[in-house]
């Protein structure tokens, strides 16, 4: 496909800096790195396979003492879940790339000081869990360059959390 997505759906864990984790295993080998990476090539291709990658990225998410994990994802690569079937779908049968980001505010919360209010937490996409979750949606246009990234209904992700 032009328009740059013909590319597998990559997911990218950012690990957390937690101190009751004292380093003691030095068994991984991408301890310089604050980042992984996951190609997620067939995860979305059945209901099935989904529901296992989503069960081992809940497993090494919570190895790595994630903080963040974002996916990107081409709507073209995506077999399962089709969310944008939807009625209330916006972007009609546009070409496009989703881009999901799901980010612990625990660490965030634990270094300020805690003065706003729920309202604002909300409005932001913060759920009372803690957790930072915002979906969008880059729409691809014919011969024209990418839209900017529109915010999309949490209704609409393609992963559910993986943080815990």
């Amino acid at each position: 496909k032009e328009h740059g997505s013909n590319f597998a759906p990559e997911l990218f864990f950012l690990q957390g800096r937690s101190s009751s984790s004292g380093g003691g295993s030095s068994s991984s080998s991408q301890d310089e790195s604050d980042e992984v990476a996951v190609r997620a090539e067939h995860a979305f291709a059945a209901p099935e396979v989904l529901a296992q990658f989503v069960q081992e990225m809940r497993g090494k998410a919570e190895q790595l003492h994630a903080s963040a994990v974002l996916l990107i994802a081409p709507k073209a690569a995506v077999q399962f879940p089709q969310t944008w079937r939807r009625a209330e779908w916006p972007f009609g049968q546009h070409d496009g790339v989703f881009v999901q980001l799901h980010a612990s505010l625990k660490q965030a919360a634990d270094s300020s000081s805690n003065n706003g209010s729920d309202q604002q937490d909300a409005a932001a996409g913060r759920g009372s869990e803690g957790m930072l979750r915002k979906l969008w949606f880059i729409k691809f246009r014919e011969n024209k360059p990418p839209v900017e990234p529109q915010e999309v209904s949490h209704e609409f992700e393609m992963l559910p959390p993986l943080l815990r």
